[in-house]
């Protein structure tokens, strides 16, 4: 009997042929480009990704690691708005996000990917770019798209300007930051980080050992009675603003709650509504009326 095999063979042009083949077809057929500078900071050079980004599509991952770029700072110089499919923070990578106007990032991943990912140990800084005003990043999750938040994410402007940064979906409990995870909504940060529309009811949640603080801006559960976020049992609210606003407390529940703030700061109020401790109250400075029931 006569036998026969074929050989295939395969010629790899180049290291990131390879590369894009494999981070291709690993990501659910959605392009992968790794962020590494070499001329510029700026976020639309196609040659600071690997591979060149030189089509930019609603279907890519773009991925921040920190094996690569530890610390990295990038300046946002797309059009007033870009589609994504995934925006990734790993390997402890310290990324800090430059505004140069006001801009939207609409992040779609497809099912089951997550939409943004922030793994334990990440930093991502969220800053208004200085001499710039009106310089904000809305980050919109697209309808079903999650956010899975382990690391530390900061929302700030500059010397000369506050920003109104938002991470926004209209998904229910779609934005998760996770045990160990952190938020800081920085003293020179206005507005409201997750929004305040009916919409984004209840689509933020702070797991048991995830810290919101809160610096500057207002509140994270909106300015209406709905809330937009939700805080469980053993999460943490540390309220440290030191210039104008309140600590939202009619109709909250929290977990654990800390007022550190040398200021008599108003109590926001709807009627006579509850408010819910779930752990602990601290009032470690300032002076804190409470007119609510518990």
């Amino acid at each position: 009997m006569l036998q026969t095999s074929t050989t295939h063979h395969f010629r790899v042009t180049s290291a990131v042929t390879l590369l894009f083949l494999l981070t291709t077809f690993a990501s659910f057929g959605q392009p992968r480009y790794q962020w590494q500078p070499l001329t510029d900071s700026n976020w639309d050079t196609a040659a600071n990704w690997v591979p060149t980004r030189l089509s930019p599509a609603a279907t890519d991952v773009l991925v921040f690691d920190g094996t690569f770029t530890p610390s990295t700072s990038v300046t946002l110089d797309f059009t007033a708005s870009q589609n994504i499919g995934q925006l990734i923070f790993i390997n402890r990578v310290q990324a800090t996000l430059n505004t140069v106007g006001s801009q939207t990032l609409v992040i779609g991943a497809q099912s089951p990917a997550v939409g943004l990912q922030m793994d334990a140990g990440t930093l991502v800084q969220v800053v208004g770019r200085l001499g710039s005003s009106n310089s904000s990043l809305a980050m919109q999750l697209a309808v079903g798209t999650r956010a899975a938040i382990a690391g530390r994410l900061e929302f700030s402007g500059n010397a000369s300007f506050t920003s109104s940064h938002t991470l926004l979906s209209a998904t229910a409990k779609a934005i998760e930051f996770t045990g160990g995870s952190y938020f800081l909504s920085g003293t020179t940060f206005e507005g409201f980080p997750f929004g305040s529309l009916t919409a984004n009811t209840e689509s933020v949640v702070f797991r048991s050992g995830a810290t919101f603080e809160q610096a500057g801006g207002r509140s994270p559960f909106g300015e209406r009675t709905y809330a937009v976020t939700i805080f469980d049992l053993g999460s943490y609210y540390l309220y440290t603003a030191g210039g104008t606003g309140s600590v939202g407390l009619s109709g909250r529940t929290f977990g654990y709650l800390t007022v550190n703030a040398n200021r008599t700061p108003t109590a926001g109020t709807y009627g006579a509504n509850k408010v819910i401790i779930q752990n602990d109250l601290m009032i470690l400075s300032g002076t804190h009326t409470f007119n609510e029931a518990v």
